[in-house]
């Protein structure tokens, strides 16, 4: 799980998302499944993370909880379900799957 607080959450988000587009390759897709929005504060949302790590396209679900303060996102925790992380049944071209060799 990911927790940082204020300006440092923003410098870490994109330090993460930028790292994350380098080892993927520039694969990292997010489907939002649903959000949720608790009261004015608390925003929470699964979402199905998709991605490309060594040849091997994997799917994860995800939970996202967002704190909002004054209009801006105070709090933020990233819960992946790493555990249950599955290959993907589709292709891309050029990318085989792992049951296929790679």
């Amino acid at each position: 799980m990911r927790h940082r607080r204020g300006s440092e959450e923003a410098q870490g988000l994109q330090a993460f998302f930028a790292k994350l587009g380098g080892v993927t390759g520039e694969t990292f897709e997010v489907e939002p499944i649903s959000i949720t929005p608790f009261g004015d504060e608390l925003v929470v949302t699964h979402v199905r993370d998709r991605l490309v790590v060594g040849g091997a396209q994997i799917e994860i679900d995800a939970v996202v909880v967002w704190r909002i303060v004054g209009g801006h996102i105070a709090e933020a925790w990233d819960i992946p379900a790493v555990n249950t992380a599955r290959p993907q049944t589709r292709t891309e071209p050029g990318v085989e799957r792992p049951e296929d060799g790679a």
